[in-house]
């Protein structure tokens, strides 16, 4: 099984996919924390997908985060630059 996190960005989720590349669970931290577009790290999602899928460290075989780099070291700028004087 392998878990995929998206955090700090518009759609904090996980993911829980198998060997296959099936998805086989996920869950978005908004609908857990109760936060339209919770930005935080999805630690309520994660918790929950191990707990309905009763995963154990040796079920699990390689996690993942997904950043796109230059996104977000470029958006800030962006954003900055329609402001300055």
């Amino acid at each position: 099984m392998f878990i995929g996190i998206s955090g700090y960005n518009h759609e904090s989720a996980v993911a829980l996919i198998n060997s296959s590349g099936i998805l086989v669970d996920y869950c978005k931290e908004e609908s857990l924390s109760r936060i339209k577009g919770d930005k935080s790290f999805p630690k309520r999602g994660l918790s929950r997908i191990i707990e309905r899928n009763n995963l154990k460290p040796d079920n699990i075989s390689n996690i993942v985060f997904y950043e796109k780099p230059l996104t977000a070291f470029l958006t800030p700028l962006k954003t900055a630059s329609f402001y300055l004087p």
